[in-house]
């Protein structure tokens, strides 16, 4: 996607890693939105409210 290509060109913009969150969250992709958040904290672990949104994800995550 276009934004996963903006994410590659510029890694360290925490907007275009949030959008990829949104988009995957609306596009119903639940494993992939808790990886890209995942990702997203490897590179922002300061974001107490990523991490928040993360620990729900976890939380919520149907089990198999």
């Amino acid at each position: 996607s276009l934004i996963e290509k903006a994410i590659q060109l510029d890694s360290f913009n925490p907007i275009t890693r949030k959008m990829l969150v949104v988009n995957l969250i609306e596009a119903k992709q639940y494993p992939a939105a808790q990886k890209a958040l995942e990702d997203y904290l490897s590179v922002f672990p300061q974001d107490a409210f990523m991490r928040q949104m993360l620990n729900r994800a976890e939380g919520t995550s149907p089990q198999p």
